[in-house]
Parts: C-alpha cells; structure tokens; sequence
C-alpha cells in the first residue's frame, strides 16, 4: 500500500509540476501574443493615416493643378503683386468670386478647410474664411509659407498656426517663370477623421502638445482648446470633443462616458509614452459591456520634423477579446482536467499534436507558409455559403509580382523564393483577420476579403501595393525592389467560383497590359 501510496504522490508531483509549467506558458504567451498584435495594430494604423493623409494630399493636388494654377488666376496674383491697394482690392474680390464655389465644396470634406492665397513675403492676400482680413505677414508666423517663399517648392504637412492647426499644402505661384506668390489648401483634422470613419469605422480624436500651443496660440483662441483626458501633456480643440461625442451614438462602439472612463483610466499607464513621442497601441477593458478595445496613437511630426501631436484611435476588437476569454478557459481547463490527464493524457494530445501537423501540412504551402490551393478551395465554398446566406458582397483578389522571371533569370531562384516568403509575410501583415491569403502558384497569390465591398478591396489593394513597391527584400543575392499587379472581382449572387476567377484573372491580366504596378477591378 505504501508503495502505492509513494507513485500515486509522484504522480501527483508530476502533475503539479506540468500543470504549473503549462499555465505559466500560456500565460507569458497570451502577453506574447498581445504585445505582437498590438505592434501589427500600430503598424496597420500607421498604414491607414498615410492613406488618409495620401488621399487628402492628393486632392489638394488636383484642385491646384486643374482649377488653381492656370493663366487667369497666375496673372490676377502677379498683378495684385506689384499692383497699388486699390488694384489688389479689385484683384482679390475679382479672385473671391471666381473660386467661391470651389472653397465651398472644399468644406463638404468636413471641417474648417481652408484656402488662402498670399503674395510675395508671406503677405496675406486672400483668406476665404475670412475674407476682411489681409494685408498682415505671415513670416515668422507660418513655417510653411516663408519656406515656399525661399524654395520655391511647394510643401506639404501637418503645422499648427496662430489659431487652429491643420494638414497644409503650400504651393507656390509662378506667371511666366517669375514668382507671383503661393496658395495653400489647408484640411483639419476632421476632414480626416470623416474619410477615415467612412472607410475604417473607429473612434478617431487628435490632441496636440500644449506648450507647442502655448508658444504660438492667439490669446483670442485659447479657449478653443482643452485639457486631455488621457495625457498631461495634450490639448484638443473643443470642436473635436464634440465632434466625437455627436458621432459615438452611430459608431456603436462605446458611449462618450465610457470614452472618458477609458483616457482617464489609459493616463497613468501611457503618459511617458506619449511625452516620449512613441507609436504604440495599448489594450481598454469595458467589462460591464464586454468589450476590448485597441486604442493607438500616432505621433504626427509638423514640417519642421518636431512631434507636435498624436492621432488617436479607438477600435472595438474582438479578436483579442475572444483570444483572452479563450486563454482563460483554457487555463481553467487545464487545472480542471490536471488531476485526470496523466500518461493517457499525454499519450492523447501527442497524437492529436501530429494528426495536426499532418492535416497542416496537407493544407499549407510550405515555402510561404501561407494556405495552398486546397484549402482555398475549402474556405472560398464556406465564404460562398455564408455570402448567399447573407446577402453580402465578399470580393476576390488575385495578384502576380511582376517581372518574377527576370528577378529568377537575374539573381537565381533563391532570390525568388525570398521574393515570395517576403510578399506572403507582407499580404498577412497587411489585410484583415477575416480576410483569407493563399498561394495560387508560382508568383501568384489570391486573397478572399468576406463583407467586402469592390471599393473597400480597391481600397486596401492599394495600401498593399504601394507598401510592397517601397519595401526593400533582402536576398543572398541583392536587395531587390518589385511590383504587383491585382485583379479584384466582387461575388454576386448566382456567380460560381469558376467564373468569379475568370473575372479577376482577367482584372488582373488588364492590370498586366496596363503597365503592371497596378489594381485593376473587374467588370460585372
């Protein structure tokens, strides 16, 4: 009986032991795994503001190119520039009328957009928003226009002026190659966080540095602005807090005073990482509505390269929620079941362990580790199924690097491996976890994106694509620089898979003949 007694105590010992080891593995691996996905939201938020800040840019680009800089604005600057007062009076209302409409639909992107044209020396000349008020120098004032005045390149950036900040593009005016001036179209935030909730549902606020604020702020517009709930060293303008508070209710994400509970909560924790500058992203608990939500901030540098305030997004994620509800139910399982599970336990789970890795196998494409072509076909019926049963879109990609033969040809197929490895990592870090990627074959990749617009797939192959076409792939061989080319179909009802490929595989093969490095949408 003793010795029975002995082995079952060691048995017990033994069961302790491992159980202990085990809880503290996965415990050091939930906070692994967290910090991992919390880094790919910083990255993937980062993303998303260039985008957003892209389009923006962009815009302000065409207005300048198509309807500003042209013969008859060009030569109203140049005369109101050497012009008596009286000239630049009638230059300016003449001026006013003629780009009214276009400062109006400026303001339908949200916001206080500006447009304001300054002649030589960074002397006001026209402010559509307030028109009465000119004739006062910006130099020493605005950065960015007493650049473009020295330069004579136009410029583009966040910058924080005498009353309220914004995202500036500066351009300077030439009339028959003399300088006449420069013209900025100006966005505020809002207009940003409007396009950003249009296509990356979130809770988006902006908050600047309050000495930056305290140094260059009009007294007049102090009262604009408020303390941060979550830093000590932030202001927000009051026209953002309510911003945010009106648009919650739509968002359904969490009241605004839960959001206040959230930065009241996320202060201590974050304050020296915001004073530091620092990109990160952190996890917010709403235990009482069952919610986790990923909150990042975004340094945003102003032109002349300081960090001058943070973009800040709120995000209800699910995906780490269930991943820690699961932990944990996995953690008491593992107490539960302890005593139990010992050498059948353990002669269980290592057979279920390599029954795994044998249907992972069959399921995966071993050079990229991505999914292969088998199980493309599996998980695009369930996507079918589901999108019929819903009535939603889902959307189709197919993308090929190109020019893969000639980085084979040139560095040798183990370049083009790494070629691959390296675009399959990216395609994972860039798309959604809902989203589905798999290799075609050869240099060719497919991805699977459920409740997904054509738009919203445009959307995001783009962000890919120019992600990719900046990346640099280190090889044995050299460092190598390629490009996609992306065909996108949207599934519709009585589509089959065959003819959804053909659709994309022919998006993608007018992307080809197009020039390549680019996204093509295929027809319906």
């Amino acid at each position: 009986m003793a010795e029975i007694k002995n082995k079952f105590l060691y048995h017990v010992l033994l069961v302790t032991i491992f159980t202990s080891l085990v809880l503290s593995f996965l415990y050091f691996q939930k906070k692994e795994r967290e910090s991992n996905y919390l880094e790919n939201a910083t990255i993937q938020q980062e993303y998303q503001l260039k985008a957003l800040i892209y389009s923006l840019n962009s815009l302000a680009d065409a207005l300048f190119s198509n309807i500003i800089n042209k013969e008859d604005i060009l030569s109203t600057m140049a005369t109101a520039s050497k012009g008596s007062a009286m000239e630049q009076q009638r230059k300016r209302e003449a001026l006013y009328y003629k780009l009214l409409p276009l400062y109006r639909n400026l303001q339908g992107q949200g916001g206080k957009s500006i447009l304001h044209f300054h002649l030589p020396g960074s002397i006001s000349f026209l402010r559509f928003h307030k028109p009465a008020l000119f004739g006062d120098s910006l130099e020493g004032v605005r950065y960015s226009i007493g650049l473009v005045n020295e330069t004579g390149k136009a410029i583009n950036g966040f910058e924080e002026g005498v009353v309220i900040y914004g995202f500036r593009n500066v351009y300077p005016l030439y009339y028959r190659g003399e300088f006449v001036g420069s013209v900025e179209i100006s966005f505020p935030f809002l207009a940003i966080r409007n396009l950003a909730t249009r296509i990356f549902p979130a809770i988006y606020s902006f908050m600047i540095r309050s000495d930056i604020i305290d140094k260059t702020i009009l007294d007049s517009a102090r009262s604009y602005y408020e303390q941060c709930r979550v830093s000590s060293y932030h202001v927000k303008l009051k026209e953002v807090v309510s911003r945010t508070r009106e648009a919650l209710p739509a968002l359904n994400i969490v009241s605004f005073a839960t959001l206040k509970k959230i930065n009241s909560q996320l202060r201590e924790k974050i304050d020296s990482r915001l004073q530091d500058g620092e990109a990160f992203s952190v996890v917010a608990s709403v235990p009482k509505e069952k919610k986790t939500l990923i909150a990042t901030f975004l340094p945003v540098e102003n032109i002349k390269g300081d960090t001058a305030a943070y973009f800040v997004s709120y995000r209800a994620d699910q995906t780490l929620s269930d991943s820690q509800q699961r932990l944990s139910k996995v953690m008491f399982g593992v107490l539960v079941v302890a005593a139990c599970f010992m050498v059948g336990g353990y002669v269980y789970f290592r057979q279920e362990k390599t029954k795994a890795r044998y249907e992972d196998m069959a399921m995966t494409d071993r050079l990229t580790g991505l999914a292969n072509r088998q199980h493309f076909d599996l998980i695009f019926n369930q996507i079918t199924r589901e999108a019929r049963r819903r009535k939603e879109p889902f959307s189709l990609v197919l993308l090929d690097v190109d020019n893969f033969k000639e980085v084979n040809d040139t560095h040798g197929h183990d370049a083009g491996d790494e070629v691959l490895k390296s675009l399959a990592e990216l395609l994972q870090r860039n798309t959604r976890e809902q989203d589905f990627v798999a290799r075609w074959g050869g240099e060719e990749f497919t991805i699977l994106l459920p409740d997904t617009s054509v738009e919203q797939a445009l959307h995001l192959c783009e962000k890919i694509r120019c992600v990719l076409q900046d990346a640099v792939i280190v090889t044995a061989a050299a460092r190598l620089k390629v490009t996609s080319s992306f065909g996108i179909a949207q599934f519709a009802g009585g589509l089959g898979k065959s003819e959804l490929l053909k659709r994309a595989d022919r998006a993608l093969y007018q992307a080809k003949r197009s020039g390549k490095n680019r996204v093509v949408v295929g027809s319906i």
